[in-house]
């Protein structure tokens, strides 16, 4: 346990850019927020600050019990301390990086001031060798030095032959574990982020919200969370009669830049 008190750190790495780290941070962060009730700090590591940006447009007046911010990797544990105080939760959004050994500094800080960390890869032929040098080189020595928990999600899954191979070649790999379920190569995922929302709110019938709450669910079981079970069940529910109905959810209005 790297967290104070019973804030929990979780953290979204990967030094490639373009595997859907923000992307996940954000859904993660208003999933948790709305279905498990927690308070929720977003923490953007990257100078970009991608999911920061997108909070301060979307979502700063809502009612979530969300916040976020930007913090360096330098003295990160340090300034953890101070900010993560009162959240239950505290979710890291790394830092993908051209200069391979910044972004590989600033995932190392992530990993070993979190309680658990995700690992998304894209399992194609571009991504596959930056995917396995990053395995290899980053998170082995770090899990034979440290007691890790993480996972590796396989994220921007498609149905082609090429994705199909690298997920079975990926799947051998005995040194770190693999989350069950998957994230498909979604353009909802886009969509339901440029009106605000996460995905089980803009379009709660679709099947992309579905891989991503069937996920949600075993990351909370791989936490020990269970007081959320019902309300991403019943998400579920939502999903697996969306042939049966037609309505479909309103959207609301969001803030638009000034």
């Amino acid at each position: 346990m790297r967290s104070k008190k019973n804030t929990k750190i979780i953290s979204v790495v990967n030094s490639k850019g373009g595997v859907g780290k923000s992307t996940l941070a954000i859904q993660l962060s208003i999933a948790f927020s709305k279905l498990m009730n927690f308070k929720v700090l977003l923490v953007d590591l990257d100078d970009q600050g991608s999911s920061l940006n997108w909070f301060n447009m979307y979502r700063e007046d809502d009612s979530d019990k969300i916040s976020a911010c930007h913090l360096a990797s330098k003295f990160l544990r340090k300034q953890l301390k101070k900010v993560s105080d009162g959240y239950d939760l505290v979710i890291l959004d790394s830092k993908g990086s051209r200069d391979r050994a910044l972004g590989d500094k600033v995932s190392v800080e992530a990993i070993l001031n979190s309680d658990y960390t995700i690992i998304p890869v894209v399992p194609t032929a571009i991504d596959d060798l930056a995917a396995s040098d990053f395995v290899e080189d980053i998170i082995q020595p770090l899990a034979g030095e440290e007691d890790l928990a993480l996972g590796i999600l396989l994220s921007k899954t498609t149905r082609s032959k090429t994705c199909k191979y690298f997920k079975e070649e990926y799947r051998k790999n005995d040194h770190v574990p693999f989350f069950q379920s998957e994230i498909p190569d979604s353009k909802q995922y886009d969509n339901c982020l440029s009106h605000g929302l996460a995905c089980f709110e803009y379009k709660p019938n679709d099947m992309a919200t579905r891989s991503f709450l069937t996920f949600f669910q075993e990351l909370c079981e791989n936490l020990g969370y269970s007081k959320g079970k019902n309300k991403i069940l019943s998400q579920l529910k939502k999903v697996n009669l969306s042939h049966k109905s037609k309505n479909k959810k309103n959207l609301h209005l969001v803030k638009q830049p000034l």
